[in-house]
């Protein structure tokens, strides 16, 4: 039983949807709706389990990871088309 811990405690190469959601900290329809958006999957055939890669759900959201928007760069812009348009 401890080796399964000690082996559960590393990245798995695999994991299910339900464990991908747990890994990602999120429900199994997000997995689901990334799968649709590119999220690899794997599956030995139709009808079969589906498995996610741990790394492929961080690349995943690395390629979907957004930048706040300069809110101070905008002020900054709006104020000098204000001041441009008078």
């Amino acid at each position: 039983m401890e080796s399964q811990q000690t082996n559960h405690a590393r990245t798995p190469g695999f994991l299910s949807l339900e464990h991908a959601a747990d890994y990602a900290d999120v429900s199994v329809k997000t997995i689901k709706r990334w799968i649709e958006g590119g999220l690899p999957k794997y599956q030995a055939g139709p009808g079969s389990k589906v498995l996610i890669r741990p790394s492929d759900i961080e690349q995943f959201l690395i390629r979907k990871e957004t930048k706040a928007p300069n809110i101070n760069e905008m002020v900054k812009e709006v104020l000098q088309e204000l001041h441009g348009s008078t």
